[in-house]
């Protein structure tokens, strides 16, 4: 392409390490350039653009960011969907960690921080407690208990 000298436009895949990069270099500089919609309706979507020079296996080219307000609503709805999902699968595992009883207090807080460590989420914090019940032990022997016997 180069030696017929062709201009083309493509997308260039995630694979690149520069592809990350210069979505990064997008956000943080946040000087984008208004292109509006695209499309007719009420739906359609507005674009944003920011472009950046780079050189990629020692030749130069120029690489152009899009962002999309569709995009950034389907985002959207997929986080919140994953979010919803998280946070029942975290409260099901929560409700099996109150129902099971353990033989002492340092058991059940073993077992907490436990539950702490391998489940640790950015999005979603709790706090457990321990509930201590005595209980006597059941007796060994057989019959009727003695009147002194608890």
């Amino acid at each position: 392409m180069k030696r017929l000298h062709l201009r083309f436009v493509s997308r260039l895949p995630d694979l690149f390490g520069v592809c990350e990069e210069v979505k990064q270099a997008a956000w943080k500089s946040g000087v984008w350039h208004e292109i509006g919609a695209l499309g007719q309706g009420s739906e359609a979507a507005s674009y944003r653009i920011q472009s950046f020079e780079r050189v990629i296996d020692g030749r130069p080219f120029r690489l152009i960011v899009v962002y999309s307000s569709n995009l950034d609503e389907r985002k959207k709805r997929t986080l919140d969907s994953t979010l919803q999902k998280e946070e029942e699968r975290l409260t099901r595992l929560i409700q099996k960690l109150e129902q099971t009883e353990f033989h002492c207090e340092s058991d059940a807080r073993q077992a907490i921080q436990a539950f702490h460590d391998e489940h640790r989420n950015a999005w979603f914090q709790w706090d457990i407690g321990v509930e201590v019940l005595n209980r006597p032990e059941k007796r060994t022997s057989r019959g009727r208990q003695k009147k002194e016997e608890p």
